[in-house]
């Protein structure tokens, strides 16, 4: 692996994750707990209910983001040039005039 494919998975895909992660984790335990004086370490509302959902819907969504990215590509791989094949051969043609100045009988 080069130096510059390191730096980018250490970087931009390590470093920059988690300090993304960490921030938005950090907004959304300030808006479910802003309220309560303690927070139970077991529960419904608790860090250990946060920690463990947090480690479920983190990867769920990655992945869902990825799968959905990558379906939409395929998709437009497919049903993009079926859509320009069809507006090609069902375009309006040309008028009369048009075609025999442009030297068609």
């Amino acid at each position: 692996m080069s130096r510059a494919q390191r730096r980018y998975l250490l970087f931009e895909q390590g470093v920059g994750a988690a300090v993304f992660n960490f921030l938005l984790n950090a907004a959304i335990a300030w808006l479910i707990f802003r309220g309560a004086d303690v927070v139970p370490l077991w529960g419904q509302q608790s860090i250990a209910g946060d920690t463990i959902g947090t480690s479920v819907i983190l990867p769920f969504l990655t992945c869902l983001i990825v799968f959905k990215a990558s379906f939409a590509a395929a998709e437009a791989l497919v049903v993009t040039p079926l859509v320009a094949l069809w507006a090609i051969a069902e375009g309006p043609a040309a008028p009369a005039p048009a075609l025999r100045a442009a030297g068609s009988p």
